[in-house]
């Protein structure tokens, strides 16, 4: 593995650790969910928002546990 593949895969581990990542999406897809006029695409994209709010509130618990047990 070459340093700018490792220090790539250190950046992308680091955008999933990060709970305002997933904040930042689900906002995003609000964003594009409010522009949609399909209602059914439009809900799904919202659904979408609210799966990435989960995966940030499971990476602070995440975060949480692992700060415990240390």
């Amino acid at each position: 593995m070459t340093d700018d593949q490792h220090t790539l895969d250190d950046l992308k581990k680091a955008f999933i650790c990060d709970p305002e990542h997933w904040r930042n999406r689900a906002e995003e897809a609000r964003i594009l969910a409010n522009e949609m006029n399909d209602s059914k695409t439009k809900d799904a994209m919202l659904r979408i928002a609210d799966e990435y709010e989960h995966l940030a509130r499971w990476v602070e618990d995440w975060a949480m546990r692992r700060l415990a047990k240390n």
